[in-house]
């Protein structure tokens, strides 16, 4: 996983650091011209590094410059849990696991080619065979685990799990060492296997859900007929003047909170990438009045729930002619999009068509 060849389809890293071993591999997919592949890199980090760090790290290698610069921009309130970064049109995509490593492992549904081990870990049992086993949950056969050093313990973990001792391996550059998934055995679990390779799709509705499917599956190389009963796109709900992207809080920070923070940040992505700012979408901010007036942020928030929301200000409240005490929240991430504007933007895809006046009456298998 140098940067002198191209990088495989899915990483897994599991200390993510400033980031160098995903730049660098983005550098090398960019390299090798694999810009037609999906490069899919999941890391996994305790405690996200601010970005002046990440800036910084890389400030030494001037081809990275660009990339890292990509990176920072994305790089924000980044709390417990997932958080999906997209670039190149889509084509890199990183999943950013916040949390503690062992259970960002078993929460993942991820099939790596190649794994990236952090050999330096805080707590010396971090990888114990327990530990190792919902690695080796995570690989295709075939795939590489690869690691600067290895100490004593850790080798035979690794032949228990399935893979092959580093000796048996080609030689490496000084200092780095990797083995390589082959079990004796069948793998246990669904995600062993290649998924499908791009073919044909058919996705039924024109809205807002079957845009973003649509353009997510030709990303990925796949032919896609939209079909709808309409004969235009964004003909429900999906066609009102103008919605409102404003993330969800909780006290406990709920599932839902979460899902909905991801969602927010997505969609931000790609109003930047496709539409045209103060015209389609704007990051304009929101204030919400908590009408319930229930607690709505943990009794102590991250500091990395600071740029989606906070308590709303005396003067945030003023401005929203608000009364003092009244219970609100600014939220600085909301923006205002039109719908119908993205729905297009993501139909307008080369390998996408649509089929409008099409009526479904019910789907087959075959």
């Amino acid at each position: 996983m140098s940067a002198a060849g191209p990088a495989p389809a899915r990483i897994l890293e599991t200390g993510f650091g400033a980031g160098l071993h995903f730049l660098n591999t983005w550098q090398a997919w960019r390299n090798a011209g694999a810009r037609t592949g999906l490069l899919h890199y999941a890391g996994i980090t305790a405690r996200p590094l601010p970005s002046e760090a990440l800036l910084q790290a890389a400030a030494h290698d001037v081809a990275l410059q660009p990339l890292v610069q990509q990176l920072a921009a994305q790089w924000f309130g980044l709390m417990p849990g997932f958080h999906r970064m997209v670039f190149e049109d889509g084509a890199v995509l990183l999943t950013l696991c916040v949390g503690e490593t062992r259970a960002m492992l078993r929460a993942q549904e991820f099939s790596a080619d190649a794994v990236w081990l952090h050999d330096e870990p805080a707590d010396p049992a971090e990888w114990d065979l327990h530990a190792l086993k919902s690695i080796a949950r995570l690989c295709r056969r075939g795939a590489v685990l690869s690691a600067s050093s290895a100490h004593g313990g850790l080798l035979p973990h690794l032949a228990s799990c399935g893979f092959a001792p580093p000796g048996d391996q080609p030689s490496s550059p000084a200092g780095h060492w990797s083995a390589v998934f082959a079990p004796g055995w069948a793998p246990r679990g669904p995600r062993r296997d290649a998924g499908p390779e791009p073919g044909t799709a058919v996705v039924v509705g024109g809205g807002l859900s079957g845009a973003a499917a649509a353009n997510s599956l030709a990303r990925r190389g796949w032919q896609v007929q939209v079909l709808d009963a309409a004969p235009q796109p964004a003909a429900g709900a999906s066609g009102l003047p103008a919605g409102l992207l404003a993330p969800h809080q909780s006290p406990d920070d709920s599932l839902l909170s979460r899902l909905i923070r991801a969602g927010v940040r997505i969609t931000l992505q790609q109003a930047r990438a496709l539409l045209r700012e103060g015209v389609d979408w704007q990051a304009s901010g929101a204030l919400e009045h908590r009408l319930d007036a229930l607690q709505s942020l943990p009794p102590a928030p991250d500091k990395a729930l600071a740029p989606w929301s906070r308590e709303a200000s005396s003067e945030d409240k003023l401005q929203a002619r608000l009364p003092a005490e009244a219970p609100a929240l600014w939220h600085a991430s909301a923006a205002w999009i039109k719908p119908a504007t993205l729905v297009h933007a993501w139909l307008d895809h080369p390998r996408i068509s649509w089929r409008g006046g099409s009526v479904v009456a019910r789907v087959e298998s075959t």
